[in-house]
């Protein structure tokens, strides 16, 4: 059995420190009737070979317009050396993961900035993931969509599910969620971040990047779901659109497989993975 008392210590002492920092909790107040349109955009990326001189990696993106349905979105396979890597992301990269990850920021950043150019004013365009404190690649584009907004009177509002905001060495998001008052509430913990739980029954409370309040508000309406209650469902079915599944990825590596072989197999054994078949035989 995994030794895991290291973990739990670490998680224990940090939760068991206090916070003593307290924000005003703004009360959510419903929008008396419900958002015209919302536009969600998020992205996903896997790896399907990695044999270190070559990386084979899938990603999609959607902006996705809810009321409406989530059509499939076609995976974007990307091989490359570490070399081309590098060259087409503009700096060196980690590993195959990581040219993936940055095939996806890419791809959900042209997704923001097209859907957030065809929008008419007012619609409510949400992000999945800060808009703030990135790094300063990710942050230039993210800049950039925040200016076209603001340019277009389009409201674009970012949601993390998972933050690294801390606060005196605590987790703030989680101790937020614990110390405020019943109901919905957003508390500023920055300029333009807030931390929001969305829904009385929440199991957790969430990062919101907004300009106010009242662009916080408006995702109180979206966040009933009872699979995701608490969490805004257009980002959800977008998740689910995109989010590739263990399932969908054995799905593509099956069909890498098969185009090699078509194609006379003589890079088959370039891509084999041996972890594969100890994974296929796994108890469990």
């Amino acid at each position: 059995m995994a030794a895991f008392g290291p973990a739990v210590d670490a998680l224990t002492r940090h939760a068991g420190q206090t916070l003593t920092w307290r924000p005003a909790f703004h009360p959510l107040v419903e929008a008396p009737t419900a958002d015209p349109g919302v536009i969600a955009v998020d992205g996903s990326n896997a790896v399907l070979a990695d044999n270190g001189a070559v990386w084979v990696v899938a990603h999609r993106a959607t902006a996705l317009a809810w009321p409406g349905p989530a059509a499939p979105i076609d995976a974007v396979i990307t091989a490359a050396t570490p070399a081309d890597a590098a060259r087409m992301i503009g700096r060196p990269v980690a590993g195959a993961d990581a040219f993936g990850a940055a095939l996806r920021e890419r791809a959900e950043a042209r997704a923001l900035r097209d859907a957030i150019a065809a929008a008419p004013a007012g619609l409510l365009v949400l992000a999945d993931g800060a808009l703030r404190g990135l790094p300063p690649d990710a942050q230039g584009e993210m800049d950039a969509a925040r200016r076209l907004a603001a340019d277009r009177s389009v409201t674009l509002v970012g949601v993390s599910k998972r933050s690294g905001l801390e606060r005196d060495g605590v987790a703030l998001v989680p101790a937020l969620h614990a110390a405020g008052p019943p109901g919905r509430w957003a508390a500023a913990v920055g300029e333009g971040v807030w931390v929001a739980r969305l829904h009385a029954a929440a199991p957790c409370a969430f990062r919101i990047d907004a300009d106010d309040v009242a662009d916080v508000a408006r995702l109180v309406d979206l966040a009933r779901d009872a699979a995701y209650v608490g969490y805004p469902y257009p980002l959800a079915k977008a998740h689910n659109q995109v989010a590739f599944t263990a399932g969908a990825v054995a799905e593509l590596k099956g069909g890498l497989e098969r185009a090699l072989r078509k194609s006379g197999g003589a890079a088959l054994a370039a891509v084999a993975d041996f972890h594969d078949t100890l994974d296929r035989n796994v108890v469990g």
